[in-house]
């Protein structure tokens, strides 16, 4: 049962399907990736803050490490510095650098020699003098690893706070120093200070180290078992959600390099997904408002346009019961009114109807006599037209030709069954129409031979093609003749149709068979001919006539005597007889003299026999294959001389078959591996008597692919080996081995590499000596500057000791890398800025810095300038672009190109460079020293003022140039 609705209830469901539900889909949708877009960014921005504080921590603890392996090099030394004054040097470092809590010296058996303690605790020297530390963790760890280790975090039994011990192995004994913690939580602090941010540090052991909860740290709070915590203690930078103390939070965990503690950045995920929250409900306050507005104004729409569809319904109903006279009263919507002023005309015209029926009813009333004399004429009509119609039939049905009448119009009157087997078509389906023989655009025939026969003209023996029912055509035979009435009239025409498709097939074949032949001899691509048994040519195709055009001759009924030189001619009589007589085909090849030159002719003979079988033609087909002739000499000498350059090779070659046999080897070969002849590869070279265990041979074989090997003989001698699939010319899979003597080579070879292994280490030693003596001068530079009070020569002091630092860090990026020749230098230019924010004190929530470097390896020579040029570009913006705490950002770009064109952008946004000052003849010293770097890498420098100040350098990498 068909199921019906209200109109009202349709266009309210419609309404909601085709527009609330997709609002409501595409609002949702929004809301998801806006969610994802926020926690993206958030994401990005916190792992960029835990890999950027991981660099600052790992640079911390290089400067307590950097300091004991010069107090070991110190030690090493220690003719210089004797007793009390090496104990003062051990006790000033200690109170300098204040994340010492002390320092021991300890000799080859793990004995304190000297020990610096804390101002405080100096008395208790004599506790540690001589105390033997060999059975310590920290030391047995060292001197295995024979390098440095940083032990586990513990919380010092001096200040309270966390504390490690750092293990230094040096010449002939070690250097220990306790370092205190308290400094990582100045690294976070500023990250802490942040609204709904903090960061925290985690040990090895999943143990808090540095947190802006002091309580956490003092307690050794143990988050181990945080996701977060697990995935950084497998190494793995990321982040991550997880739940902590009952509160969802999203974190990024990034590792410190040296030491292996994690750096953690983390927000409340509620706080983050705030502002997504707030948007979530004023979508939906929205929506639900949008929607109560419109469902209101489409009930009231709806009322406003049922009201007058109602008023029309009731007038139908009127209609329906015969009620024509309907009132509507006036509707405000044009469409309604117009179909109600349409209905009421349809009413007039229905009853309009209803009178011109019924005066036709009464017109057409007759009476029951006149309608059964109408019905008897009909019926003996009828009758006549039966016999007639069974008449013609039995005579149809007789002929076997097709017979076919037509009146004067064209139309088919007769169709007898043999028209139908022949034509396709059934006599219902033509009688009455006009001929179905008649193609498009024949028309005009059919009616001329039409008026001929109806003009009184028989018309016999005319040949048309014409198209069966399938489709198919037909040739027939039309022979017709007028056909008269009763009164001896020309009523109409009769005609007789024969299937002559037989024999025109026949007719066609036979032309086809001949036209074929002398198409395909004459497009032979060969030259043909025949003679008879006297040797007159009865024939020759058009490819023969052509190749002798010039010479014009007049082949038929003339002997090769009139055409050729006695010589040629004799050898084609000895070889037509020859085929004569034998009554077989032959292939010979004729050597012919043309105009003085010789050619070779490749000619195929076969007789031709008579009903008898004698031999009556000799025929042939003949190819002029000079030139192959020609190509096979020429490539038998070409195979000689390959054979000579084979014997002469300085490397063994030799060819083997798919069963590993020898069937051919040169001089060298033989010379070194003996005769091989009948012998398998594998019994000449190892003496075996099956194949060898990994044969390259048949990998070779089966992949055709070339293989490449080396193998050493038993004479000591090693060869580089190449096989060659190939297949021989009557199809049988060959292996073509070469085999070079590389035994020189590989001598050569590995003495190379061993020198070169040496000068790597050489060079990470020269690497590691430089930054370490870059690293002491930083360190005294340091220690001068707190002896002065002029904050002008403070700065100069803090200058020069970035500048030490930044050629420092190139040299320790160099021995920490694989190349010693070039640096990463993005990486480099992270640490660089980092040292440089930390050097100055720069709060990161006032000043950002921006890096947009490309990933590129500069070697020393240009890196070391354009290192200290980045240095004293960002040192002036961090010390000059923003005075009194003025927040803003710092940008450093490094663009190249495919050309190998490199630019350098150190660009901020503070107070800009002074309009009225020249930078490259100013009195300051970083600027000078920029200036005169970027002409020594034969670069360029641009300065532009405008929305703060922007240095752009082009330049080009320097290529080395040997020193002397």
């Amino acid at each position: 049962m068909k199921i019906r609705i209200r109109l009202k209830t349709a266009l309210i469901v419609n309404y909601i399907l085709v527009a609330v539900i997709p609002l409501l889909i595409i609002g949702l949708i929004s809301l998801h990736f806006e969610r994802r877009d926020l926690l993206r960014v958030i994401s990005g921005k916190n792992m960029l803050l835990a890999e950027t504080v991981a660099e600052e921590v790992d640079t911390f603890l290089q400067e307590p490490l950097n300091m004991l392996r010069q107090v070991g090099e110190v030690t090493h030394r220690e003719r210089y510095l004797k007793g009390a004054d090496f104990n003062v040097f051990i006790d000033s470092i200690v109170a300098t650098y204040s994340f010492f809590e002390s320092i021991y010296i300890l000799d080859d058996k793990g004995r304190a020699d000297h020990v610096g303690l804390l101002p405080g605790i100096k008395g208790r020297k004599a506790e540690y003098l001589g105390k033997d530390m060999a059975g310590e963790e920290f030391y047995k760890t060292a001197r295995q690893k024979k390098g440095h280790w940083w032990t586990s975090t513990s919380l010092s039994r001096i200040s309270g706070e966390p504390s490690l011990t750092l293990a230094v192995p040096v010449i002939n004994g070690m250097v220990v120093g306790n370092l205190n913690l308290r400094a990582l939580d100045k690294i976070i602090a500023p990250i802490n200070r942040r609204k709904g941010i903090y960061a925290y540090i985690v040990n090895r052991d999943g143990r808090v180290i540095a947190h802006p909860d002091r309580t956490n740290v003092l307690q050794q709070l143990n988050v181990a078992d945080l996701n977060i915590v697990k995935a950084g203690l497998a190494g793995t930078n990321g982040t991550y959600r997880y739940f902590f103390k009952g509160v969802e939070r999203q974190g990024s965990v990034a590792v410190v390099r040296e030491s292996g503690w994690l750096v953690v950045i983390a927000q409340n995920l509620d706080d983050t997904l705030a502002p997504v929250r707030r948007m979530e409900k004023i979508f939906l306050a929205g929506l639900l408002g949008s929607l109560l507005v419109a469902l209101f104004n489409t009930i009231w729409s709806l009322e406003l346009l049922l009201k007058p569809v109602s008023a029309l319904i009731n007038s139908t109903q009127k209609i329906a019961v015969g009620n024509y006279a309907i009132d509507n009263e006036p509707i405000n919507i044009k469409e309604v009114g117009e179909l109600a002023v349409h209905l009421q005309s349809m009413a007039g015209a229905v009853m309009s109807r209803e009178e011109a029926l019924r005066e036709q009813n009464e017109e057409l009333s007759m009476t029951e006599e006149e309608l059964r004399q109408q019905v008897d004429e009909y019926l003996k009509s009828q009758d006549e037209l039966l016999e007639t119609n069974h008449a013609l039939e039995a005579l149809f049905k007789a002929a076997p030709l097709a017979i076919i009448a037509f009146d004067a119009t064209g139309k088919v009157k007769m169709w007898n069954p043999a028209a139908e087997r022949i034509f396709g078509w059934g006599r219902d389906e033509v009688v009455g129409n006009l001929y179905p023989l008649i193609p498009d655009g024949k028309m005009d025939e059919f009616q001329a031979y039409l008026d001929r026969a109806l003009a009184g003209e028989t018309l016999a023996g005319i040949e048309l093609r014409r198209q069966k029912k399938s489709g198919l055509p037909i040739d027939i035979s039309l022979d017709a003749a007028p056909l008269h009435n009763a009164k001896g009239e020309i009523a109409g025409v009769i005609a007789l149709l024969a299937d002559i498709g037989e024999r025109k097939q026949a007719e066609k074949a036979l032309w086809e068979s001949d036209k074929r032949f002398t198409l395909f001899m004459d497009n032979l691509p060969a030259r043909a001919y025949m003679k008879d048994v006297n040797g007159h040519y009865i024939y020759v195709n058009e490819t023969l006539r052509r190749y002798f055009a010039e010479r014009k001759i007049a082949w038929f009924g003339r002997r090769d005597d009139d055409i050729w030189p006695a010589s040629t001619a004799a050898l084609f009589k000895e070889n037509d007889l020859f085929v004569l007589e034998q009554k077989r085909a032959v292939q010979v090849i004729e050597p012919v003299v043309e105009d003085d030159r010789l050619s070779y002719w490749l000619n195929s003979k076969f007789p031709i026999f008579n009903e008898n079988g004698d031999s009556i033609i000799t025929a042939g087909v003949t190819v002029d294959i000079t030139e192959r002739k020609q190509a096979e000499d020429a490539l038998q000498a070409e195979r000689a001389r390959l054979f000579s350059l084979l014997q002469g090779l300085p490397a063994y070659v030799y060819l083997k078959a798919q069963d590993h046999t020898v069937r051919f080897a040169n001089s060298y070969f033989r010379q070194n591996f003996g005769d091989p002849e009948g012998k398998k590869c594998y019994d000449i070279f190892h003496g075996n008597h099956g194949l060898c265990c990994e044969c390259r041979t048949l990998h070779s074989l089966e992949t055709q692919t070339t293989c490449k090997w080396e193998w050493t003989a038993g004479t000591g001698r090693t060869y580089e080996v190449y096989d060659y699939p190939f297949t021989d010319s009557d199809g049988s899979p060959l292996t073509l081995e070469l085999g070079i003597d590389i035994t020189e080579r590989i001598a050569a070879e590995e003495q190379t590499k061993a020198s070169l292994k040496e000068k790597e280490v050489l060079l990470k030693e020269i690497h590691h000596r430089v930054k370490n003596n870059l690293q002491v001068i930083s360190s005294l530079l340091n220690l001068q500057s707190r002896h002065i009070h002029d904050q002008r020569d403070v700065d100069m002091f803090m200058d020069s000791q970035n500048r030490v630092k930044s050629m420092a860090l190139i040299h320790e990026n160099l021995y920490q890398t694989k190349n010693l020749a070039r640096i990463d230098f993005a990486g480099y230019i992270r640490k660089l800025s980092a040292n440089l924010f930390r050097s100055y004190g720069i709060n990161i929530n006032a000043v950002n810095l921006n890096l947009n470097i490309a990933d590129v390896s500069l070697g020393i020579d240009t890196a070391v300038p354009c290192g200290l040029m980045i240095n004293e570009l960002v040192s002036n913006s961090l010390k000059h672009g923003f005075p009194q705490g003025r927040k803003g950002s710092i940008d450093i770009e490094l663009l190249t190109d495919y050309a190998g064109n490199h630019t350098l952008i150190v660009r901020d946004n503070g107070v800009g460079f002074p309009a009225d000052l020249d930078f490259q003849s100013t009195e300051s010293l970083g600027l000078q020293l920029v200036g005169t770097l970027t002409e020594q890498i034969g670069g360029s420098i641009v300065l532009d003022r405008e929305n703060g100040t922007e240095f752009r350098i082009n330049f080009k990498e320097l290529k080395y140039k040997e020193r002397v």
